[in-house]
């Protein structure tokens, strides 16, 4: 029993260490960029951020599970693990469990920047629109 649960302690803190290295991988929301001189470039933005979400939202039942299975470990093990084995999966749940919120807080904070900048940019790209297809007047002031 006591050696049953060492063994799991070692594997449960490997998987959530493994889960961490995975969500460090995703594309992140930082590696988002705007284009200023491309009306787009907001909206391509704000789908990239919504994929980033989704891969995040993914993760998110194995994240919990993986946190919930490491607390249950460790209160079932706290007298059977060694004082290393039990720091090592507490340190690992942490790191899950902060690695993830960090991720989902900062994408959703750019998320919601992206949608205020998209609606900054709207009323320009729709001068710039009503510009094109209005055509070159030459009585026109901006002409």
């Amino acid at each position: 029993m006591v050696e049953d649960l060492q063994v799991e302690c070692v594997d449960k803190t490997e998987q959530i260490n493994k889960l961490v290295r995975q969500l460090s991988t995703l594309p992140s929301a930082n590696s988002i960029s705007f284009d200023f001189s491309n009306p787009n470039s907001a909206g391509d933005a704000r789908i990239h951020l919504l994929r980033v979400k989704e891969q995040l939202a993914a993760y998110g039942k194995q994240v919990e599970d993986s946190i919930h299975e490491a607390e249950q470990l460790c209160n079932d093990g706290a007298d059977a693990l060694s004082p290393e084995q039990f720091h090592a999966l507490k340190e690992a749940q942490f790191q899950l469990r902060s690695t993830y919120k960090q991720l989902t807080s900062h994408t959703d904070a750019i998320l919601a920047r992206s949608v205020i900048l998209f609606f900054l940019l709207l009323p320009l790209l729709l001068i710039l629109l009503e510009i094109l297809f209005r055509g070159n007047d030459e009585d026109d002031p901006l002409f």
